[in-house]
Parts: C-alpha cells; structure tokens; sequence
C-alpha cells in the first residue's frame, strides 16, 4: 500500500532535557510519502536458445524498493521445489520504471524442454512471473545427417545417427546408428543396423531393425535447431580470414595457428578445383567459409596434413544449392540454408543442411570436434 507517515521534529540537550520544535506554538507535523508495495514480475521469452544453454528474459517493475531478482528453471511443469535458480546480471533492480532482466542458463540437455519463471523480491513481498517454457536445440554434430527439413537417400550408407526435421524418403540405405525425428517416412528397403526408428507422422516400413524398433513420438525434434544453425553459419562467416584463390585447379590451404584458421574461398572458384590440400597443426580448427548462392564441390583427390577431418568444417553460409558430384569431403559440411545434392562421393564429417537428396553416397561417421561459437 502507499500512504503517509507522520512524524515530529525533536531536539535534546546534553542533560537529557528534550523539547518539540513548534510551529506557530503548536509542535511541528511534517509528513513522508511510503511506498510499500511489492515489485510487479512478467516472464518474457527466452532468446539465444542452443543444444545447452539459453538467456531467460523477463520484466520487473522494482516499484522503488531494491529488488532482487533470478529465474526458476525445472523440466516439469509447475514444480519449483527443486528448480534451479538462475540469478540474473547485475542481482537487483531499482527504481518505478519496467526493467528488462536476463541470464544465461547453461549446462542444458540437448533437444529437452524446459519450464520458467522470473521471480523478483523487495522488503515489502516476492512476485513470480508467469511460467514459459523453451526447447533446447538438438545438437547436430551428434548425428552423421541432419536436415531442418525434409531428407531423400537413394542407396548408399551412413555409418552414423541420421535425423530429419521434416519429411524422409529413403530406399536402399544402410544406417549405422538410429533414424530420428522425421514427420513422414517412407523407408524402402536396406536396414538400421543400431538403434531405433522414430517418426511423428505417418510410416511406410519396409526395413531391417535387427537392434532396435520403430515407434512413433510426437514432435522428436527441436524447433529451435534451424535458428541456432543459421547462427552459427553466420558467427563464422564474420571472422577474420584468409582469403584463398586456387592455382588452376589446385586448392592448397595452410593453416599455422594452434588454436582456429579461418580461410574464405568463392563458391565459384570452388567449384573448379579438382586437388584439395588442407594443412594445420593438429587439434586446431579448420573453418572454410565459401560464398557464392548457387555452389558445387567436386575435389576428387583431397589430403589433410596434421589436422584431421573431425577439426575442418565447410560453411557454405549463403548458399541456396549445393551439388556435390563424386567429390570427397574432408570434414563436415555446415549449410543451414542450403537444399544439398550428392551424387556418389563421401563425406568424412556431419552433413548439416536446410534439405538433403543424396544417391549412391557414403556418410562416414567423422563429426565436427572443435568448439562451437
């Protein structure tokens, strides 16, 4: 509530001796606004979602009381007692105005969802925020093939995890590890040698799962993996870089530093390079951004010196198509905007597309190991 207090105005000499200021002979009133009243709390959405972390967002009103405020975090709906606190940066609020307040929660579990609230507290009470909830983006590297939208194979094999956020026809594939997350699934014939089968649509099956089964489950996949993709596309496309143009149809990159090497090769000079020839200490990061919207790889003779092909990754960061004809990729391919052909040809990493048709190809199960932005 807010009203006024009323005080007096006195004094006291060194013998004890106390006297009331006066006003006109009459002791003197004065009287002070006070506000007591507990801050106002909304949750807002959560922002910057990706495999294990987010920023959880709200808005507190401290109504002119330091107020102190941090998220609740959960996996269950509704259940706070054992919830995760996440304070917020800096800890406390002041003033009469709406503040926006955020922190990073992290340590999060790939493709789960969780639960919050904000939660703002003064001396005059506690307020809780509505609770919203978030998905944590599936983390991609963890599969060989993995496709924000829909996925066609036409024999081959894919020695690891294979995932697709929107439809998947395959017929005459083998898959070393486990088919997730698509809607509509037609699979024709070849097997899933490990794992399971897992779809939200419908299913038309006519495979081998000696090691698994196949189930239907309600929305297997993250929403959030397209935007935390596309962001990591563009976070390597704006890092300082060298600028590398092939010699005929050679294409020779060196790397020195120890930690991340970062070159930028045109789409169409790419497309005509026939030799490949990638160097860089060990354990370092190879980034190769290529422009150009409408892009191609064909290197059919590729070698790594040093590093491997779990520490290179291609980044075709503006590309609308991709077509790889009987090339061999050394590292994995980053295109989160990109409808990918392959025909024939291998991939020694993750292939990570907006939408994937692959014929006669072979997926080696090689992924991406240096940090991520």
């Amino acid at each position: 509530m807010t009203g006024q207090i009323a005080f007096f105005i006195q004094a006291a000499d060194g013998a004890g001796n106390v006297a009331l200021a006066l006003d006109h002979g009459n002791p003197f009133v004065g009287f002070a606004s006070s506000s007591a009243t507990p801050p106002s709390a909304t949750t807002d959405p959560a922002t910057n979602i990706t495999p294990t972390s987010a920023t959880l967002n709200g808005t507190v009103n401290a109504n002119g009381s330091t107020t102190t405020v941090q998220f609740q975090l959960t996996k269950t709906s509704g259940d706070y007692n054992n919830s995760t606190l996440v304070p917020q940066t800096p800890l406390s609020v002041i003033g009469t105005s709406d503040t926006a307040v955020s922190a990073t929660a992290s340590g999060l579990t790939p493709n789960t969802t969780y639960y919050y609230r904000v939660v703002a507290s003064n001396a005059f009470g506690i307020t809780y925020g509505a609770e919203r909830s978030f998905r944590t983006a599936a983390q991609a590297l963890d599969f060989n093939i993995y496709t924000l939208g829909n996925l066609t194979l036409n024999s081959g094999s894919v020695h690891g995890r294979v995932a697709a956020g929107g439809n998947a026809t395959l017929s005459s594939i083998t898959i070393g590890s486990g088919l997730s997350g698509t809607s509509d699934l037609s699979y024709d014939g070849g097997a899933v040698l490990n794992g399971n089968v897992v779809y939200s649509g419908t299913a038309t099956l006519n495979v081998s799962i000696p090691n698994g089964t196949a189930r239907q489950v309600a929305n297997p996949l993250s929403s959030s993996t397209d935007a935390w993709a596309k962001s990591i596309a563009d976070t390597w496309k704006d890092l300082a870089a060298s600028k590398v143009k092939p010699v005929g149809t050679t294409l020779t990159l060196k790397g020195t530093d120890t930690k991340r090497n970062v070159f930028v090769v045109s789409g169409s000079a790419l497309a005509q390079v026939k030799t490949l020839n990638i160097s860089a200490p060990a354990g370092s990061v190879v980034i190769i951004n290529v422009d150009g919207k409408q892009d191609s790889f064909a290197a059919s003779n590729t070698s790594l010196s040093e590093t491997d092909a779990q520490h290179v990754v291609f980044n075709f960061y503006q590309a609308e198509t991709l077509n790889i004809n009987s090339g061999a990729v050394p590292g994995t391919i980053w295109a989160p905007y990109t409808a990918v052909t392959i025909t024939g040809g291998s991939v020694d990493g993750t292939v990570l597309a907006q939408s994937l048709l692959a014929s006669s190809g072979t997926f080696n199960g090689m992924p991406f190991l240096g940090p991520l932005p």
